[in-house]
Protein backbone atom coordinates (compact mmCIF):
# COMPACT_ATOMS: atom_id res chain seq x y z
CA UNK A 1 0.00 0.00 0.00
CA UNK A 2 1.56 3.38 -0.97
CA UNK A 3 1.30 4.38 3.20
CA UNK A 4 2.93 1.03 4.42
CA UNK A 5 5.99 2.89 4.65
CA UNK A 6 4.64 5.64 6.79
CA UNK A 7 2.95 3.69 9.19
CA UNK A 8 6.61 1.61 9.47
CA UNK A 9 7.91 5.11 10.59
CA UNK A 10 5.25 5.92 13.11
CA UNK A 11 5.96 2.03 14.75
CA UNK A 12 9.48 2.83 14.92
CA UNK A 13 9.04 6.17 16.61
CA UNK A 14 6.21 4.69 19.16
CA UNK A 15 8.60 2.39 20.30
CA UNK A 16 12.39 4.38 20.48
CA UNK A 17 13.70 5.48 23.51
CA UNK A 18 12.25 8.90 23.05
CA UNK A 19 8.75 7.48 23.20
CA UNK A 20 9.93 6.11 26.32
CA UNK A 21 10.77 9.72 27.42
CA UNK A 22 7.54 11.27 26.43
CA UNK A 23 5.40 8.72 27.76
CA UNK A 24 7.09 9.07 31.33
CA UNK A 25 6.41 13.10 31.00
CA UNK A 26 3.15 12.29 30.22
CA UNK A 27 2.53 9.64 32.51
CA UNK A 28 3.65 12.44 35.25
CA UNK A 29 2.14 15.30 34.16
CA UNK A 30 -1.16 13.59 33.49
CA UNK A 31 -1.15 11.76 37.26
CA UNK A 32 -0.33 15.26 38.61
CA UNK A 33 -2.92 16.76 36.73
CA UNK A 34 -5.74 14.08 38.24
CA UNK A 35 -4.55 14.47 41.42
CA UNK A 36 -5.61 17.91 41.26
CA UNK A 37 -8.27 17.30 39.18
CA UNK A 38 -11.21 17.64 42.04
CA UNK A 39 -10.43 21.54 40.79
CA UNK A 40 -10.31 20.85 37.36
CA UNK A 41 -14.09 20.46 35.44
CA UNK A 42 -15.04 18.50 32.56
CA UNK A 43 -13.24 19.11 29.75
CA UNK A 44 -9.80 19.61 31.10
CA UNK A 45 -10.46 16.32 33.59
CA UNK A 46 -11.35 14.29 30.20
CA UNK A 47 -8.19 15.14 29.01
CA UNK A 48 -6.57 14.37 32.03
CA UNK A 49 -8.03 10.93 31.85
CA UNK A 50 -6.75 10.36 28.24
CA UNK A 51 -3.78 11.84 28.80
CA UNK A 52 -3.00 9.25 32.08
CA UNK A 53 -4.69 5.99 29.27
CA UNK A 54 -2.04 7.34 25.72
CA UNK A 55 1.09 7.33 28.47
CA UNK A 56 0.24 3.29 29.76
CA UNK A 57 -0.37 2.30 26.38
CA UNK A 58 2.77 3.88 24.42
CA UNK A 59 4.88 3.04 27.53
CA UNK A 60 3.95 -0.60 27.45
CA UNK A 61 4.90 -0.35 23.90
CA UNK A 62 8.27 1.08 24.18
CA UNK A 63 8.60 -1.13 27.28
CA UNK A 64 7.57 -4.39 25.70
CA UNK A 65 10.05 -3.50 22.72
CA UNK A 66 12.97 -2.62 24.72
CA UNK A 67 12.68 -5.92 26.89
CA UNK A 68 13.18 -7.61 23.38
CA UNK A 69 10.05 -10.07 24.18
CA UNK A 70 7.67 -11.01 22.07
CA UNK A 71 3.65 -10.22 22.13
CA UNK A 72 0.65 -10.77 20.41
CA UNK A 73 1.13 -9.35 16.84
CA UNK A 74 -1.83 -6.78 16.26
Amino acid sequence: MPYSSWLQTLKASLQGEVAQIICIAIIVGSVGGWIASNQMEGLLQTLVRIGVGMGIILGTTALITSLSTSGALV
